[in-house]
């Protein structure tokens, strides 16, 4: 769960992803829940929210996942990633606030992700189901101190 500077984070982070990926039917919760546990800070899946009135999304309707780490990056980037990579999560995003990274999991395995990229400003990256949506970091981070 996250704290009160993650939930600005994340209050920032819903529209700058929204307006990158409007053109694509999908739907973003904040703080949804999967398959019980953990619950993630943001998810972005496929369809609408009237998809979700009685279920919530399952793994394959699930494009990106997205944790924002103010104290909880050890946890994000060792525990959960597990969890997300066992379930088929393609695409896993963690939000190092207090570093300014991204850390990006991706291709899945039932021990945990392959690939873990460490991106930092200025750079750019895209959701893999969105790959014309490119976001900056910086537009995702809250100003700098």
């Amino acid at each position: 769960m996250a704290d009160v500077r993650a939930s600005i984070v994340i209050s920032g982070l819903n529209p700058n992803l929204e307006v990158k990926i409007r053109q694509c039917t999908l739907v973003l919760f904040c703080q949804a829940i999967l398959f019980s546990e953990p619950e993630p800070d943001l998810v972005v899946a496929r369809g609408t929210i009237l998809d979700y009135s009685e279920t919530h999304p399952r793994p394959e309707d699930i494009y990106l996942i997205v944790e924002v780490a103010d104290s909880t990056l050890k946890t994000d980037c060792e525990i959960k990633d597990k969890l997300y990579a066992r379930a088929g999560i393609s695409d896993y995003w963690v939000l190092d606030v207090r570093n300014r990274q991204l850390h990006i999991f991706r291709e899945p395995t039932p021990t945990g992700y392959t690939r873990h990229l460490i991106i930092s400003e200025p750079n750019r990256v895209a959701p893999l189901a969105f790959p014309q949506s490119e976001i900056a970091l910086s537009e995702i981070l809250p100003p700098s101190a």
